[in-house]
């Protein structure tokens, strides 16, 4: 544990894991890893090569047998962890504001499923903005950054796939409910679609 932590910082270190599936874009990790703080324990499902991952000695690598996409790769992650919480976090993004996490935590209630940035999308995961959607549109938290309950998680159906990995989740939540934090630009920023900008051999056998 980092010295200086506070206590309310230790606590809720205990609460939750970060979670970040990775395949071929070591700098963008290299970022996303730096603006997490030190005493948050992380765990990366590396699909390609891990050599250059700049993990602490209490954060954890794991590898799926085959490559996985960004849904099944988190549900792989996620059975991993024993945390109460997690932390999804794409691998383009990076922390801008450390207080997220604090203020995310303190969103939950008994019903809460999970905190982030929410909107609504169609069955095929189109936003209600989009020309093409089709109703009826649901609330959708979005995975680049959130925190979920991991027990929760599991009661409900997994992520999959690749676009959209949370839509079954949504779909499945019953009498559980989303937060929505609205201005999450403030404290996170996401380079939407940065890691297939990155690097043509990023999308190579997952799409």
């Amino acid at each position: 544990m980092e010295q200086g932590v506070g206590q309310d910082e230790k606590e809720m270190v205990m609460h939750f894991t970060v979670i970040i599936v990775h395949y071929n874009t070591p700098r963008l990790l290299e970022r996303a890893l730096k603006s997490i703080p030190r005493n948050i324990p992380i765990l990366v499902v590396e699909n390609g090569d891990s050599h250059r991952l700049l993990l602490k000695k209490e954060d954890r690598v794991v590898f799926p047998p085959t490559k996985m996409f960004h849904g099944d790769g988190l549900h792989f992650g996620i059975q991993y962890i024993d945390t109460p919480y997690f932390v999804t976090m794409d691998s383009d993004a990076y922390i801008k504001d450390r207080k997220i996490f604090d203020i995310m935590l303190r969103s939950f209630d008994p019903n809460t499923y999970g905190v982030g940035y929410v909107t609504k999308v169609d069955k095929n995961g189109l936003d209600d903005w989009h020309q093409s959607s089709n109703p009826l549109y649901f609330p959708y938290l979005h995975p680049f950054f959130s925190m979920i309950h991991t027990e929760k998680y599991h009661k409900c159906k997994p992520f999959v796939h690749h676009g959209a990995p949370a839509i079954r989740a949504m779909q499945s939540l019953k009498n559980y409910t989303l937060t929505n934090l609205g201005l999450m630009q403030k404290y996170v920023k996401h380079d939407g679609r940065g890691t297939r900008n990155i690097t043509t051999e990023y999308m190579k056998g997952w799409e």
